[in-house]
């Protein structure tokens, strides 16, 4: 009896419920059978999809209220007696749907095709709006409205839809919602649905370029840079603006980067916006003994809803000028303290400087976190000090450039024990035997997968260690040592194993170059970007360039300057 009593029928969510989950959730319950064939009356109301797979499926009688579609598939579908008003249905296919009794009302029907179907002689489609269709007839013909040939949008008109843009911000890599937001901008003017239909394609630079001020607004002689230095940069995803960088690298033109920042962040092509990527301000620029910080950028984001939803941050992008003998200093990154409380989704940091405050570090989502630090010297001792606080239960990538050996290694590696570490890097660590003793002592090394230790100083005990206490790195994915070394060292460490890495750094950027990784620019420098949509994967990926080329990186790796 306690059996029955306690019994609980299953329940499974409607076709409405589903086709709302996105296109990966639906065709997961179908492929598992847990999707059932009859829909008899269903209602869809204002459902924004596309790349669904609903042939065959018995959706008699049901209702499709303003809903927008882009290539879903009703063969064979049962739509006797379905009531179709207003929205759009684009690239679908009903070859051999039973439509009988069926009504098209209001809707604009493009590149759909009605070959086979059957019940067509009692569809009642007279108000319907059809663009190249095929296999129906009557209806108002038309070329599809919007398109790639000629672009149609009111100049500074901005359409909203709260549901679907919320839906892309849930499920930012469905690509079938981002094709009937597309389609939806589109059919309302908004220019953006031509960026969306055209982004990927041939010809979308020119597009850009040719409406610069219509995308960029008042932002746009900063993407110009005044017809010199651009001091804004753009990476597109999905016909939005993904990635933006602001610099103020140019000394005859003066760069607010805490206004040019509340300026972007309310551009209508940045409302999916992800990252932000800041050079120094204007002062140090042109004065470099100048103080740099961001009090003013951090005042603009805090100001601004957007910068919740940022995930990726870098600061302190500043082109260092090398010689044969010394390289240009650093400048600082300020007092970053107030900034973390406003980016409780952050999961890449990049800052680069000659030191600073960091503060209270709390970062529950952060995955990716890389210091380029430049002889930081009294100050070593609090940024080690805020590092070991720092409470990021997520991160798998450390990244550090310790200029000088100034940090305390068993230190810094006991506080990184706790966390699911997999890629530890210290560049210009100081002495290779130093850090090579303080991670055989420490719980950390078996779990790791690549061990950066680039710059290290190669003294002799740390290649003696290295051979004495090898199989305790065997397990590493990869050990990075390259660095300046002779002929015989490298000879002696390339016998240890394949997993070594021993590029000469100029020897990299080189081969790099050839691979499209990094991008020099006229000072002869480099940039490493890689993607981390999953935190498992520690390679670079190969990126397209910056504006005006068309672009979709992601995220800053190993180095900032340009």
């Amino acid at each position: 009896m306690s059996d029955v009593l306690n019994f609980r029928p299953v329940t499974r969510p409607s076709i409405d419920k589903l086709l709302a989950r996105g296109a990966k959730a639906f065709t997961a319950a179908r492929a598992a059978g847990h999707l059932p064939v009859d829909h008899t009356g269903a209602t869809f109301t204002r459902l924004f999809f596309a790349g669904a797979d609903l042939s065959r499926l018995g959706l008699v009688g049901s209702e499709w209220e303003d809903c927008h579609l882009g290539a879903v598939d009703f063969t064979g579908a049962d739509l006797s007696n379905a009531y179709v008003h207003g929205g759009r249905f684009e690239r679908c296919v009903f070859r051999g749907a039973l439509l009988a009794g069926a009504t098209f009302e209001d809707v604009d029907l493009v590149d759909c095709d009605f070959t086979g179907a059957q019940g067509l002689d009692t569809l009642e489609h007279h108000a319907a709006r059809l663009h190249d269709v095929k296999g129906l007839s009557g209806g108002t013909t038309s070329p599809a409205p919007g398109g790639e040939a000629e672009a149609h949008f009111t100049p500074g008109f901005v359409a909203t839809h709260a549901e679907l843009e919320a839906a892309l911000d849930e499920s930012p890599d469905d690509e079938g919602r981002w094709q009937v937001y597309g389609d939806w901008l589109q059919t309302q003017g908004d220019l953006r649905g031509e960026l969306v239909v055209r982004h990927g394609k041939p010809g979308f630079e020119d597009f850009v370029q040719s409406h610069l001020e219509d995308v960029f607004g008042d932002c746009a002689d900063e993407v110009r840079g005044g017809g010199q230095m651009p001091e804004l940069c753009v990476e597109w995803r999905h016909g939005f603006v993904h990635t933006a960088t602001l610099r103020a690298d140019n000394p005859e033109r003066p760069v607010d980067l805490g206004a040019l920042t509340r300026r972007v962040l309310a551009l209508p092509c940045c409302r999916f916006l992800t990252g932000l990527r800041f050079g120094v301000k204007h002062g140090a620029v042109t004065s470099g003994g100048a103080e740099n910080e961001y009090s003013a950028v951090i005042a603009a984001l805090g100001a601004h809803p957007r910068t919740r939803a940022l995930t990726h941050l870098a600061f302190g992008l500043q082109r260092v000028w090398r010689d044969d003998y010394e390289t240009s200093p650093l400048h600082r990154w300020g007092d970053l303290s107030a900034l973390w409380p406003l980016v409780p989704g952050l999961k890449s940091l990049f800052l680069k400087g000659s030191g600073g405050v960091l503060g209270e570090l709390v970062l529950p989502e952060l995955q990716r976190f890389t210091l380029e630090a430049d002889y930081l010297g009294d100050e070593a001792g609090a940024v080690l000090d805020a590092l070991r606080a720092a409470r990021w239960p997520k991160l798998r990538h450390f990244e550090m450039t310790d200029v000088g050996g100034e940090l305390d290694v068993a230190a810094l590696l006991s506080a990184l024990e706790p966390l699911p570490l997999v890629h530890f890097g210290l560049e210009e660590g100081g002495a290779l035997s130093a850090v090579l003793s303080a991670l055989l002592d420490s719980k950390l090394l078996p779990r790791l997968e690549v061990l950066d230790l680039r710059e290290c100083v190669l003294d002799g005990r740390g290649l003696e260690l290295l051979e004495a206490r090898l199989a305790a790195f065997r397990h590493l994915r990869e050990l990075d040592l390259s660095g300046a070394m002779s002929e015989q060292t490298a000879d002696r460490l390339a016998s240890l194993g394949a997993f070594l890495r021993l590029d000469h750094p100029l020897e990299r950027e080189v081969e790099e170059d050839e691979d499209g990784e990094p991008h020099p620019d006229d000072s002869g420098e480099y940039e490493m970007w890689a993607d981390d949509a999953g935190a498992d994967e520690e390679d670079a990926v190969k990126e397209e360039p910056l504006l005006p080329v068309d672009a979709e990186l992601d995220i800053p790796d190993e180095h900032g300057d340009e």
